[in-house]
């Protein structure tokens, strides 16, 4: 995390729907390996250790115990390791179900973060920052808190789980808006023929308006059905572009992302700043050194496709013409004012006529010393 780099990943596993043992399993597996690249937060679908697609299952004993049996074993899994992980299960609290995120880190159960809209299976919560019993431990239960890094305090990881993607009212810029630089996006969406291009234009843009990073893992494709397919969709994306994706089976999307950069350009806007009425939890050691996987552009302000660059460049000069004309019908009117000859060699043809009448005069300037350059004709 030295430097603001910070290490993050999507994974998606290919699970078994209902066999919460075995889903625990290839969840520990997958932190194992992140753990292996550095990652230092790894999210995970809605619903991770039971599957989307139980359905009526969610209400039976066996499914809810299992899930909190599984949890257990997750959780012991990050002893020893200051990765934050975000999995999903099934979780009833007095007498409504929900659907939360369930925040790991070294050994610990943080907190539950529910899903804050309610459908026909799980419902939404009536009041927030609830205490909440677990794995015989006692956490928060609420959807406004943001996970601050000991290491890097810049670091604030907040959830959206689920069909709150659906609100109106995105979830993302709320928590960006109370400090939140990076959303663990847990979905729950099936595949379809326009799911993933969607998810991308949705992560670019909402990433880019909440100068934030996301990070989305959508359901693997072991919960696929007759009904419903799922693809293991991954993405990772940074203030409007995408930095890794990966939609297969055992999806694991790697990469970095920019922490200060977010910072600073937050900064800049002056729109982003701490609500009070989050709660704040600490997790993360010391910072380490991150090892750099993502690519940066030799030339920033060039579009990184090639296929894209003459359309820029036309729009390049066409701004810069613009105001070019718009200087030559100043000195027009006024008689006086001037433009220098490198500037007028932008201008089109086709511009230039509306503009007929007028002369150019080349000056020899201090500048210029013994160059004398050729002014094209107006």
């Amino acid at each position: 995390m030295k430097d603001g780099f910070v290490k993050v990943a999507a994974a998606s596993p290919v699970i078994r729907v209902a066999d919460c043992d075995y889903n625990a399993q290839r969840v520990i597996e997958c932190i194992r390996e992140a753990d292996r690249q550095g990652v230092k937060v790894l999210v995970f679908p809605e619903l991770t250790l039971t599957g989307v697609s139980c359905w009526d299952l969610f209400r039976h004993r066996v499914i809810l115990d299992g899930a909190e049996q599984a949890l257990a074993q997750v959780a012991k899994a990050t002893e020893g390791s200051d990765m934050l992980v975000f999995v999903g299960l099934p979780y009833a609290h007095k007498s409504r179900l929900y659907s939360v995120a369930a925040a790991l880190s070294d050994g610990e159960i943080l907190a539950l973060v529910p899903r804050q809209s309610g459908d026909e299976r799980f419902a939404a919560p009536i009041w927030d920052g609830e205490e909440a019993e677990i794995c015989g431990t006692t956490v928060e239960l609420g959807g406004d808190i943001l996970f601050e890094s000991n290491a890097l305090s810049e670091l604030r990881v907040a959830v959206r789980l689920g069909i709150d993607r659906e609100d109106p009212e995105s979830p993302v810029l709320r928590h960006a808006q109370a400090g939140a630089t990076l959303i663990a996006d847990m979905a729950g969406f099936a595949q379809t023929l326009s799911s993933t291009e969607d998810a991308r234009l949705e992560l670019r843009y909402e990433s880019r308006r909440g100068k934030a990073a996301i990070v989305l893992a959508a359901p693997g494709r072991g919960e696929s059905s007759t009904d419903r397919v799922y693809s293991g969709l991954c993405l990772v994306a940074e203030n409007g572009k995408l930095l890794a994706e990966q939609e297969k089976a055992d999806a694991l999307a790697v990469t970095e992302i920019d922490v200060q950069l977010l910072s600073n350009l937050r900064r800049d806007s002056g729109l982003f700043g701490w609500d009070d009425e989050y709660s704040v939890l600490l997790w993360g050691d010391e910072p380490a050194d991150t090892v750099l996987t993502r690519k940066y552009n030799k030339h920033p302000h060039l579009p990184e496709d090639p296929a894209e660059l003459p359309a820029y460049c036309e729009r390049s000069i066409d701004m810069q013409v613009s105001g070019l004309v718009r200087r030559m019908e100043y000195a027009a009117r006024h008689q006086r004012g001037g433009l220098h000859p490198a500037l007028l060699r932008h201008l089109q043809p086709h511009q230039v006529q509306r503009h007929r009448g007028g002369r150019a005069v080349g000056l020899r300037g201090p500048g210029h010393r013994h160059r004398q350059e050729r002014v094209p004709a107006l």
